[in-house]
């Protein structure tokens, strides 16, 4: 039976939920949908503030294109890309190249996309960068508008 604190927690595939956690659905694989809908009504928000200095944060974060490892960090000293799909636990996509940044580098520079569960790994929103990203695209349109207004 469930500890309370783990009722209407789902694992699907690989992926357990560990406990305590705040997670309540961990998928190991892909997750496909039509579409993913998040909250966003400003009836359920407050505090509303500009996101300051928006572009020196964007500027701070490194991307990345990297693989997924096959076996779990506690293995081996030496990791090798040729491990099977058995030797995967989190049943990580290993097949191709994922683009994107390293949470503990971003947890740096904007911590509260950054969550870390009950055994050290770390989780991003990505979906919450993407605010972040348009008000830096913004401040870039802002300062060319200025720069073209001082050439003509």
């Amino acid at each position: 039976s469930p500890s309370h604190d783990m009722v209407g927690k789902v694992g699907i595939g690989n992926a357990g939920v560990p406990a305590p956690s705040p997670i309540n659905l961990n998928v190991s694989g892909i997750v496909r949908a039509h579409s993913f809908m998040i909250f966003s009504d400003e009836n359920l928000k407050t505090a509303f503030d500009t996101i300051i200095n928006p572009l020196d944060k964007v500027i701070q974060l490194k991307t990345y294109s990297y693989k997924y490892i096959t076996t779990t960090p506690n293995e081996a000293d030496s990791i090798s890309v040729n491990h099977t799909k058995a030797d995967n636990p989190y049943n990580f996509d290993t097949s191709y190249t994922h683009y994107g940044f390293k949470a503990q580098e971003v947890s740096t520079v904007l911590p509260d996309l950054i969550k870390i569960d009950p055994s050290g790994k770390y989780s991003m929103n990505y979906s919450e960068m993407i605010p972040i990203l348009v008000k830096a695209i913004q401040v870039l349109e802002h300062r060319i508008k200025e720069l073209e207004n001082e050439i003509h």
